[in-house]
Protein backbone atom coordinates (compact mmCIF):
# COMPACT_ATOMS: atom_id res chain seq x y z
CA UNK A 1 0.00 0.00 0.00
CA UNK A 2 1.29 3.48 -1.42
CA UNK A 3 0.53 6.62 0.39
CA UNK A 4 -0.71 9.34 -1.57
CA UNK A 5 2.61 11.47 -1.63
CA UNK A 6 4.14 8.28 -2.66
CA UNK A 7 2.27 7.79 -5.34
CA UNK A 8 1.99 11.50 -6.88
CA UNK A 9 5.69 11.87 -6.42
CA UNK A 10 5.82 8.87 -9.47
CA UNK A 11 3.24 10.82 -11.42
CA UNK A 12 6.01 13.64 -10.92
CA UNK A 13 9.18 11.84 -11.95
CA UNK A 14 6.96 10.12 -14.61
CA UNK A 15 5.78 13.36 -15.95
CA UNK A 16 9.20 12.80 -18.30
CA UNK A 17 10.91 15.94 -19.59
CA UNK A 18 7.59 18.31 -18.81
CA UNK A 19 8.81 19.22 -15.70
CA UNK A 20 12.67 17.96 -15.48
CA UNK A 21 12.75 16.34 -12.90
CA UNK A 22 14.34 13.13 -12.61
CA UNK A 23 13.95 10.34 -9.96
CA UNK A 24 12.98 10.23 -6.47
CA UNK A 25 15.43 10.00 -4.24
CA UNK A 26 17.37 12.83 -6.06
CA UNK A 27 15.31 15.58 -6.71
CA UNK A 28 12.07 14.45 -5.47
CA UNK A 29 11.23 13.24 -1.56
CA UNK A 30 8.48 11.80 -0.10
CA UNK A 31 7.95 12.86 3.90
CA UNK A 32 11.30 14.42 4.50
CA UNK A 33 13.35 17.15 2.20
CA UNK A 34 17.30 16.68 2.40
CA UNK A 35 19.74 19.19 3.44
CA UNK A 36 20.81 19.10 -0.52
CA UNK A 37 20.03 19.36 -3.25
CA UNK A 38 19.40 23.03 -3.13
CA UNK A 39 16.29 22.74 -5.80
CA UNK A 40 14.17 19.96 -5.14
CA UNK A 41 10.50 19.08 -4.64
CA UNK A 42 9.30 16.82 -1.48
CA UNK A 43 5.68 15.48 -0.96
CA UNK A 44 3.74 15.09 2.17
CA UNK A 45 0.84 13.59 3.18
CA UNK A 46 -1.46 15.76 5.04
CA UNK A 47 -4.55 13.68 5.83
CA UNK A 48 -8.01 14.35 4.01
CA UNK A 49 -11.56 15.67 4.19
CA UNK A 50 -14.66 13.52 4.94
CA UNK A 51 -16.08 11.87 1.27
CA UNK A 52 -19.04 12.42 -0.05
CA UNK A 53 -19.83 9.37 -1.03
CA UNK A 54 -18.92 9.10 -4.62
CA UNK A 55 -17.46 6.84 -5.75
CA UNK A 56 -18.29 4.77 -2.83
CA UNK A 57 -15.10 3.59 -1.97
CA UNK A 58 -13.26 6.61 -1.95
CA UNK A 59 -10.79 8.61 0.17
CA UNK A 60 -9.75 12.12 -0.10
CA UNK A 61 -6.69 12.59 0.83
CA UNK A 62 -4.93 15.56 0.95
CA UNK A 63 -0.53 16.01 -0.29
CA UNK A 64 1.23 19.39 0.69
CA UNK A 65 4.24 19.62 -2.12
CA UNK A 66 7.25 21.69 -1.03
CA UNK A 67 9.35 23.40 -3.88
CA UNK A 68 12.87 24.58 -2.88
CA UNK A 69 15.02 26.45 -5.03
CA UNK A 70 18.62 27.85 -5.34
CA UNK A 71 19.10 30.39 -3.52
CA UNK A 72 18.22 33.91 -5.64
CA UNK A 73 16.20 31.33 -7.42
CA UNK A 74 12.43 32.12 -6.54
CA UNK A 75 11.73 32.40 -9.57
CA UNK A 76 12.48 28.98 -10.91
CA UNK A 77 11.02 27.51 -7.89
CA UNK A 78 7.58 29.52 -8.34
CA UNK A 79 7.51 28.54 -12.12
CA UNK A 80 8.28 24.89 -11.44
CA UNK A 81 5.76 24.67 -8.32
CA UNK A 82 2.90 26.03 -10.76
CA UNK A 83 4.02 23.71 -13.18
CA UNK A 84 3.56 20.92 -11.22
CA UNK A 85 0.18 22.33 -10.26
CA UNK A 86 -1.07 22.43 -13.99
CA UNK A 87 0.46 18.79 -14.80
CA UNK A 88 -1.42 17.35 -11.91
CA UNK A 89 -4.31 18.98 -12.64
CA UNK A 90 -4.61 18.29 -16.62
CA UNK A 91 -4.62 14.42 -15.34
CA UNK A 92 -7.49 13.92 -14.44
CA UNK A 93 -8.79 10.21 -14.36
CA UNK A 94 -5.07 8.06 -13.38
CA UNK A 95 -4.36 5.07 -12.23
CA UNK A 96 -0.96 4.12 -10.51
CA UNK A 97 0.15 1.44 -8.10
CA UNK A 98 -2.91 0.05 -6.49
CA UNK A 99 -4.87 2.93 -6.91
CA UNK A 100 -7.15 4.77 -9.25
CA UNK A 101 -7.38 8.38 -8.84
CA UNK A 102 -10.34 10.10 -10.18
CA UNK A 103 -9.25 13.68 -9.70
CA UNK A 104 -5.99 15.91 -8.46
CA UNK A 105 -6.36 19.34 -8.22
CA UNK A 106 -4.81 22.55 -6.43
CA UNK A 107 -6.37 23.85 -3.45
CA UNK A 108 -4.20 27.05 -3.63
CA UNK A 109 -2.08 28.95 -6.20
CA UNK A 110 1.94 28.56 -5.09
CA UNK A 111 2.78 30.33 -1.83
CA UNK A 112 6.05 31.41 -0.83
CA UNK A 113 6.24 30.52 2.78
CA UNK A 114 9.57 32.22 3.54
CA UNK A 115 13.57 30.95 3.17
CA UNK A 116 15.47 28.68 4.44
CA UNK A 117 18.74 29.01 6.94
CA UNK A 118 20.49 28.96 3.51
CA UNK A 119 18.65 31.36 2.07
CA UNK A 120 16.46 29.24 -0.56
CA UNK A 121 12.95 29.88 -1.04
CA UNK A 122 10.12 27.39 -0.13
CA UNK A 123 7.17 27.30 -1.69
CA UNK A 124 3.94 25.19 -1.39
CA UNK A 125 1.35 24.17 -2.80
CA UNK A 126 -1.49 21.61 -1.30
CA UNK A 127 -3.57 18.83 -3.69
CA UNK A 128 -7.07 17.61 -2.88
CA UNK A 129 -7.53 13.93 -4.53
CA UNK A 130 -10.29 11.58 -4.72
CA UNK A 131 -9.31 8.07 -5.12
CA UNK A 132 -10.20 4.01 -4.68
CA UNK A 133 -7.92 1.07 -4.86
CA UNK A 134 -7.94 -0.21 -8.35
CA UNK A 135 -10.34 -3.09 -8.79
CA UNK A 136 -12.90 -0.91 -6.85
CA UNK A 137 -15.67 1.12 -8.63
Amino acid sequence: MSSPAEEIAEMLVDSGASLGLTAIGTDVFVSKMPPSPDACVTLYDTGGIEGDGYPEAATHPMVTVHVRGDVAGYQAAYVLALAIRTYLYSLGEVTTGNYRYFRIWPVNEPLLVGYDRQDRPMLTLTLRTIRTEAGSS
